[in-house]
């Protein structure tokens, strides 16, 4: 009830619908967030829950049932292969975007034509990065890998986060850079958000 709460709450702050994202269980239920969505809370859901097999999702396939699955958003990391494949979800978002736009765009144009050897190709070479956002923190991570890879100067994160230890900062910059370099190499070819 309290996140319930919370959400209609910044709703009302904000004047319009939110993009919900799911990241853990199980904090809102399917039938919850179908609430939400009936009452005009939420106009998208990102779903980002990581499984050990992301074909097998016990909410996602409640959430199938109970939410129109155009307002229903893969994350590009580590479920969107299997969850595509699976769910045939339409739309993708990710972090990692940040650093490697076109091969984000190129994943998900693959999963798209059920290319899924491709767009597991293109996974492995974004997964490193998101084992050290796994590891580190998904935020400090993608803020410092921009600035890192001098895509730009991201300067100091907003608080509640911190920036990288400099422990960390050779690690994150190399793989980083490795992302950047693979993203480089790769034709950019535009593709609808949605299915």
């Amino acid at each position: 009830a309290g996140v319930d709460k919370a959400i209609r709450e910044l709703v009302q702050t904000l004047a319009r619908p939110i993009i919900l994202y799911l990241k853990t269980d199980p904090y809102l239920t399917p039938d919850l967030t179908a609430r939400l969505v009936d009452d005009g809370q939420v106009c998208g859901i990102k779903y980002g829950i990581n499984r050990p097999d992301s074909s097998v999702d016990p909410m996602l396939d409640e959430l199938v049932k109970v939410v129109d699955r155009d307002l229903l958003i893969i994350v590009g990391e580590r479920p969107a292969v299997a969850q595509h494949r699976t769910y045939g979800l339409g739309s993708m978002m990710s972090g990692s975007a940040t650093l490697a736009p076109a091969a984000s765009v190129a994943m998900f144009a693959a999963m798209k034509r059920g290319d899924y050897a491709t767009a597991s190709a293109i996974w492995d070479a974004v997964e490193p990065i998101e084992d050290l956002r796994d590891a580190i923190g998904p935020i400090t991570v993608l803020h410092d890998a921009v600035t890192l890879t001098g895509i730009a100067e991201m300067g100091p994160v907003l608080p509640l986060v911190t920036n990288l230890a400099d422990k960390h900062k050779p690690v994150v910059e190399k793989t980083a850079k490795a992302l950047v370099a693979y993203n480089d190499s790769l034709a950019w070819e535009p593709v609808k958000a949605t299915a």
